[in-house]
């Protein structure tokens, strides 16, 4: 046991560890001297004594401001104050910093035995306490992941409100994004729960901070919190890839909030069941907004979408009926037609405005789909030539 005893007169130092070491002999006392305040703290500091006794009036740093400081180290032992002066002040606050107890020069013998039993049946309780949270905490970071997923499932079944998930968040020093990704992947068909256990165990690896659930039968959440990154979208291509599932991620610039995620989830799962993902959808929807951009290739598309190239192109197959580069060409001719009857625009402007840089092979695609050149058709009006 390390004992700090702070006195600025050496005979009570002595006089003091004198009877400590005959009331401590048990545990074989090891005693660490200071004659001011100042050293005290620094000798406190390093040493974290299991019990600290020290002097109110002391150079430097007097006694119940050294008490003070002292309050802020984790670890440290009983303080108990000794003090020639008996006025309430000191007393009070002494007992305001939390001291163990507060004691008279000169100490009785007995008084000093009194305040030792208790002193370290208060240590004995303390290290329980501290070694029971300790053990509590490590255990709870152990299955962190696994109390939060559960938490998470019965948030989404309407067992547990958003307040609780984040109280539960909090508890468990869980990041918390206000918008974070989600991801929810479709399993059907033979063999989908082995594929659904073995998709989890690649998400949870891919994404350590990201918590991956079942939700209903046929579907695995996966949050990410932080927001979107490039690896983030990286990581999804991969897994797509790896696992050639359907699979639906929300655009983060939607700023999808915990509130909505639950009727979200509810309208994706019932688009799913009814063989619709929405994926395919959204990609029509893209890109019928960005068919102008010059710079728009399946891979940029891919990239948006968080899908491989190979799956967008089958998506769009399906959905429309033609692949990534026939679909683009025919959404910019539609549009290229519309803006040919406006006399003003030249084929040039045109060709720039849905999506070509060079107004040749602008004129050679439109003559390749429609048969005669932008200018022809611009003359009949759309009529056959």
């Amino acid at each position: 046991m390390r004992v700090l005893v702070a006195d600025d007169e050496p005979w009570i130092r002595k006089g003091l560890m004198t009877a400590l070491k005959e009331l401590l002999s048990a545990l074989s006392p090891e005693f660490v001297e200071a004659e001011d305040g100042q050293e005290a703290w620094e000798k406190a500091r390093d040493a974290l004594p299991d019990l600290v006794i020290v002097d109110i009036h002391m150079p430097r740093l007097k006694g119940l401001d050294l008490v003070e400081r002292l309050n802020t180290l984790a670890g440290l032992g009983p303080i108990i104050v000794i003090t020639g002066h008996d006025e309430f002040e000191y007393a009070h606050r002494a007992l305001q910093l939390r001291v163990f107890d507060f004691l008279l020069k000169p100490v009785p013998d007995e008084a000093l035995r009194e305040v030792m039993q208790r002193a370290l049946a208060h240590r004995e309780k303390t290290r329980h306490v501290q070694d029971w949270t300790g053990w509590t905490k490590k255990q709870l970071e152990a299955q962190q992941k696994t109390i939060f997923t559960g938490d998470l499932e019965r948030w989404l079944e309407g067992r547990e409100t958003l307040a609780q998930l984040r109280v539960s968040a909090a508890y468990l020093e869980l990041s918390w994004a206000e918008s974070p990704e989600v991801a929810l992947f479709w399993f059907s068909g033979p063999g989908a729960e082995s594929e659904q256990a073995a998709l989890r165990t690649a998400a949870e690896a891919a994404f350590p901070q990201g918590w991956c659930f079942p939700y209903l039968r046929e579907f695995l959440v996966l949050l990410v919190p932080g927001g979107e990154t490039p690896e983030l979208a990286q990581k999804l291509r991969i897994l797509g890839e790896k696992f050639p599932l359907e699979f639906l991620l929300v655009d983060s610039a939607a700023s999808l909030t915990w509130d909505e995620i639950p009727q979200v989830l509810g309208e994706w799962t019932a688009a799913a069941q009814r063989g619709d993902l929405g994926l395919a959808s959204a990609a029509r929807a893209y890109l019928e907004r960005h068919f102008s951009e010059p710079e728009l290739t399946l891979e940029t598309a891919a990239a948006h979408l968080r899908v491989s190239s190979n799956h967008l192109s089958r998506l769009l197959k399906q959905a429309v009926g033609q692949s990534f580069a026939p679909f683009v060409a025919q959404l910019r001719l539609n549009q290229a037609q519309k803006l040919l009857l406006d006399p003003r625009l030249r084929v040039s402007e045109i060709a720039l405005r849905v999506g070509y840089r060079d107004q040749n092979y602008f004129a050679r695609q439109f003559r390749a789909q429609v048969g005669v050149s932008p200018l022809e058709w611009r003359r009949s009006r759309g009529k056959p030539s």
